[in-house]
């Protein structure tokens, strides 16, 4: 599996191009992206677009791949014309593109996605948003954890839809549930992995102290 990052926009987001066998998924396409989108064009075979939660800096992006399948979180999609949860309210923008003529598909906790020659699974993982999700490859032990967990820190639960509790259960959650030699590559900062978030993420360690 190749993996490629494109980080940009005012958020500094990351947007993922992971490449198995020829084909390719765009993970969380940002904000400022018509230039990365057409060099992503041409150089790879995309087959679909991946969301892992429905605030601006992660799905700005679709208008450029509007002929694609999108995946993205059941209960973040019912959000989509929120701008209060979706933060374009924040810039007074609205979104860019109508739901209802594209191609989605909504999952949940533990929907598997087949479109590409190795399966991808999901985890709900709420906290950052109501419907937050990761995406797994199991075969190439990789977890892309959106806004949940970051390099030694998590997602701001500050937002409509963001909740603390909920965000601490989370990051216990993929921790406690995969090999310590997990890849973890987050929608912002550099990636991690399982072993390195469970000794020095100090959100982690608190959750763990209070047995959450």
């Amino acid at each position: 599996m190749e993996i490629k990052k494109y980080t940009a926009g005012d958020f500094v987001t990351n947007t993922y191009v992971i490449t198995i066998n020829g084909k390719s998924l765009v993970i969380d396409p940002t904000l400022d992206f018509e230039e990365i989108a057409e060099d992503i064009k041409k150089k790879y075979n995309v087959v679909g677009v991946l969301i892992t939660h429905a605030h601006i800096d992660h799905l700005d992006g679709i208008i450029f791949f509007k002929d694609k399948p999108i995946y993205m979180p059941r209960l973040d999609y019912l959000h989509l014309n929120d701008g209060g949860y979706t933060l374009y309210g924040m810039y007074m923008l609205s979104l860019p593109f109508d739901p209802s003529e594209l191609d989605i598909h909504l999952l949940d906790d533990g929907s598997v996605i087949d479109i590409l020659d190795e399966p991808i699974k999901v985890m709900h993982t709420p906290g950052h948003t109501e419907g937050g999700i990761i995406y797994i490859i199991d075969k190439e032990r990789t977890i892309f954890t959106g806004d949940t967990l970051f390099r030694g820190s998590i997602g701001r639960t500050d937002f409509r839809g963001g909740n603390e509790e909920e965000i601490l259960h989370s990051i216990v959650r993929i921790l406690d549930t995969f090999n310590d030699d997990y890849k973890l590559y987050p929608g912002h900062g550099e990636m991690t992995t399982v072993m390195l978030e469970k000794r020095y993420n100090q959100y982690y360690l608190y959750a763990k102290s209070k047995n959450m």
